[in-house]
């Protein structure tokens, strides 16, 4: 390489290393810059939120004392309607056995006379909204009270911020002006704000609507311990701060809560309005009261919006009080069941309502690792068939059948918890927890069948077998009754092959 070539390559070299240099010095100024971007946009959100929130809470204030007055005047005289009985019809004292002429049943194909579909899922999160239809995201960290308390709520000690002299705080009896006289009381920020620490305490232990209302009705028993109707009217203006539709009634000198839930509750007394049923609660929330009227109010507070949802998006996670559940056959050696006791102290404290809430509700990590895991090896090389008529044999195995009468003393539908923790089960829980397993462990569509006195069920199986079907508007399923012992895919009880029946569908669930 000659001299002038030498001399032209440095340059080069000089001229990339001086661009390398702009370009790194650049990029630092850009970065510098970017970020002070950044902290401006987040110090603009923060005003904003902060701005936002004063906002809410000046609203929430006004409408609060708006609607105070609007309780002081005369409240109506409202018929009550007695609450729906469930399903009359006596179910099997006793369980037939299937002998092995039934599997010659052939294709049969049941009469459905009506299809309820599938359950919409209502989403659970920190978002509030307020009349307007605008979003306002409550940050309740921030919250600066006077004083706490803890509430007991199955077994867990909670802390809540609240104001000094709630104590004090009582009713002179039960007029409307001197409801409106506590409701003024409570209309201050704390007490606002108490609200979406409940809320946001609900969020992290997956705590239902329903069981949002249970909290807050415990928090009233300890705030206003002996005083049901100022238990009574807390737990109303909590629910209204939240934007759930509820009122206060009263029936002679006792006053009671009048909430609006999205599902049926079965033996409650209720009213309607607006094609909302609005359900009889005292200030114990497993109280049944009877009552031909009552006097209330026709409007509900300005900012509420929806109803108690009884379903469930997410497992429970309350406090862990686990017990071990063993389930020993010949044929399935021993299974433990890890089942927390707090869940099943919760689910006894819980309303009569439709099948469809029990039969979508998610159970827990643990239970799922200790029962999906072993069957799941078991049946990961069989056939859909196959693996379907395994887990008929595995209820018929391990669920021993009892009528919730001679078990309970009363109707009571069971969580697929309760069903593995209580020594029996009944035709609705077994169909229920048998369809937990196929939705879970095969990712197969299943659907209940409700016969007058009994419960089975339907799974759309992708693979050909004859006997007992019905189709629906996205295919072809296959009778499956965990009840009917010995039975497989196809059979159905003889006593029930000519009845006509309603079909229940269920929500699909993430395979395990």
């Amino acid at each position: 390489m000659s001299q002038y070539e030498i001399q032209i390559v440095m340059k080069n070299k000089l001229l990339l290393t001086l661009t390398f240099c702009v370009i790194i010095f650049s990029s630092f100024a850009q970065n510098d810059e970017y970020k002070r971007y950044i902290e401006k946009q987040n110090q603009n959100y923060t005003d904003f939120k902060n701005k936002s929130k004063s906002d809410y809470i000046s609203f929430q204030d006004s409408i609060n004392k708006s609607f105070a007055s609007y309780l002081e005047k005369s409240w109506k005289e409202y018929s009550v309607f007695l609450g729906e009985e469930p399903e009359s019809e006596p179910k099997p004292k006793s369980v037939p056995v299937a002998k092995p002429d039934d599997s010659q049943q052939g294709e049969m194909e049941v009469v459905v006379e009506k299809v309820i579909e599938r359950a919409a899922s209502s989403p659970q999160d920190e978002t509030n909204v307020v009349a307007d239809g605008s979003e306002v995201n409550v940050d309740v960290s921030s919250i600066n009270n006077n004083s706490s308390f803890s509430v007991d709520f199955f077994n867990s000690k909670i802390t809540l911020d609240v104001i000094d002299n709630f104590s004090e705080i009582r009713l002179s009896g039960t007029s409307e002006k001197d409801v409106a006289a506590l409701w003024n009381k409570f209309s201050s920020d704390a007490y606002s704000n108490m609200a979406y620490q409940m809320k946001k305490i609900a969020i992290s232990q997956n705590i239902n609507d329903y069981g949002l209302y249970l909290f807050i009705s415990q928090t009233a028993q300890t705030m206003f311990p002996y005083k049901p109707n100022e238990q009574l009217v807390y737990m109303v203006f909590m629910l209204n701060q939240l934007g759930y539709k509820a009122k206060i009634a009263r029936s002679d000198d006792d006053l009671i809560a009048l909430i609006a839930v999205k599902q049926i509750v079965y033996k409650r007394s209720y009213l309607t309005s607006e094609n909302d049923r609005y359900y009889v609660f005292t200030a114990k929330p497993n109280e049944i009261m009877s009552c031909s009227s009552i006097f209330t109010y026709d409007n509900l507070m300005q900012n509420c919006m929806s109803n108690i949802d009884l379903s469930f998006n997410k497992p429970l996670r309350l406090r862990n009080n686990i017990k071990t559940i063993t389930l020993s056959t010949e044929d399935f050696g021993e299974i433990n069941v890890k089942v927390n006791l707090e869940d099943i102290d919760f689910y006894d404290n819980y309303p009569h309502t439709e099948m469809q809430v029990y039969a979508n509700a998610e159970m827990s990590d643990e239970i799922n690792n200790s029962l999906l895991g072993p069957l799941k090896s078991q049946i990961n090389e069989m056939s859909y068939v196959d693996a379907t008529n395994y887990l008929l044999d595995f209820i018929y195995a391990t669920c021993n059948y009892k009528t919730d009468g001679e078990q309970f003393g009363y109707e009571k539908p069971m969580f697929c918890e309760e069903t593995l923790y209580y020594p029996y089960s009944d035709c609705e829980d077994n169909s229920i927890l048998f369809s937990y397993l196929v939705r879970k462990l095969l990712g197969l569509d299943v659907v209940l069948l409700d016969y007058p006195g009994h419960i089975a069920t339907a799974v759309k199986l992708p693979e050909e077998v004859s006997g007992s079907y019905l189709h629906l508007e996205d295919g072809k399923y296959m009778v499956c009754d965990p009840t009917y012992y010995g039975a497989s895919v196809g059979m159905s009880m003889p006593k029930y092959q000519d009845v006509k029946l309603s079909v229940i569908q269920l929500n699909k669930l993430k395979r395990y």
